[in-house]
């Protein structure tokens, strides 16, 4: 039987081993995943625990019709309910608790190692004109790096505050940003709990700053430069809960992660930049993940991660089963229609 080698275990390399075992006919042991770091999961290898803080790199937001990451994911069973898929379980989860989200903005009142995948590529490109140009993509540090960070608690204040100022339950409103703010943050408190063994009495939201070398509003030195506990400080001012700001922070674990490539995928280029997922004449050879050229798709979703997986697993293996064409919502008169009527009604 054929071996699968898969460098990185991300949303793409998961991805990919699934649809070589459910389409492909390959067994698990002949499927390699090639990882440097100590955890898999890539950008979804959020983990921690109450007592030492949780701590998650960045959020994935599903919509209604990421396609092939349904497919996917309708072929898995439910960790909680193994009857139901896990995308029978994700649909019943939106229709059960549906964001109301009536509050997105609030008005005013180191040497970077690049991963061994990233290096793969750059040592398969020299001198192949269809194998891309990551160089692109790495050579603006400033121009894609974000800070995000993520706040354990063990005190209910903040979540009552949150409602009291949203109108809305935790976790039915949506991410809050603070256009004010000179790292421009936005924050998101989820339907809790958001870790599986997260304790009851324990709450875990998350934010980011997209411009963390400015100086704060209120700690006044760079988002890079601070404290997790200073970076909750600037949010609780920004907030309007600085009444409340030494018991807050008294009670939270908050974990910074700072992350120099995590917009390099909108960074300017050119045509063949991403090379294609399948080169041409290639027969054993894909690239999958964030910059493998998919036509007409988003870059920064699972999405992305997941069609790159099944047009290299279909193309390579020959199945004849191309994922389903991406979904052009802009041309759908419902969704124009619902758009109109959110603008009318903010």
């Amino acid at each position: 039987m054929a071996k699968a080698y898969l460098v990185g275990s991300g949303i793409a390399a998961l991805s990919a081993a699934a649809f070589l075992i459910r389409d492909g006919g390959f067994a698990g042991r002949d499927i390699h995943l090639l990882e440097e770091q100590e955890v898999i999961g890539g950008s979804l290898d959020a983990g921690g625990t109450a007592e030492t803080g949780y701590s998650m790199r960045g959020g994935r937001m599903f919509e209604g019709q990421f396609r092939c990451t349904y497919d996917l994911l309708s072929s898995i069973p439910s960790a909680d309910d193994p009857s139901k898929s896990v995308t029978e379980d994700t649909f019943a989860a939106h229709d059960a608790f549906p964001w109301d989200d009536a509050g997105r903005l609030v008005d005013s009142d180191g040497k970077i190692e690049q991963p061994g995948s990233w290096q793969l590529w750059q040592w398969l490109a020299r001198g192949r004109d269809d194998f891309g140009n990551p160089h692109v993509f790495d050579r603006s540090v400033k121009d894609s790096t974000w800070e995000s960070f993520t706040v354990t608690c063990k005190d209910p204040l903040f979540v009552e505050l949150m409602e009291a100022l949203s109108g809305r339950e935790a976790g039915e409103g949506g991410l809050m940003t603070f256009p004010s703010s000179n790292w421009l943050l936005t924050i998101v408190l989820n339907r809790q709990p958001v870790y599986r063994e997260q304790p009851h009495g324990v709450t875990v939201w998350w934010g980011y700053g997209l411009f963390p070398d400015r100086p704060g509003d209120y700690v006044g030195k760079p988002m890079t430069d601070r404290t997790g506990q200073e970076i909750l400080r600037e949010v609780l001012y920004h907030l309007k809960f600085e009444a409340n700001l030494d018991r807050i922070a008294e009670a939270s674990t908050v974990i910074p992660c700072l992350m120099p490539y995590i917009t390099s995928q909108f960074l300017v280029r050119e045509h063949g930049d991403r090379p294609q997922v399948v080169p041409k004449g290639a027969t054993n050879l894909a690239f999958i993940g964030q910059f493998a050229e998919v036509p007409d798709d988003v870059v920064f979703t699972v999405e992305y991660a997941v069609r790159t997986a099944w047009t290299a697993v279909d193309t390579l293996l020959k199945l004849g089963n191309e994922p389903p064409p991406v979904y052009k919502g802009q041309r759908d008169p419902r969704v124009l229609m619902n758009a109109l009527t959110t603008m009318h009604q903010r």
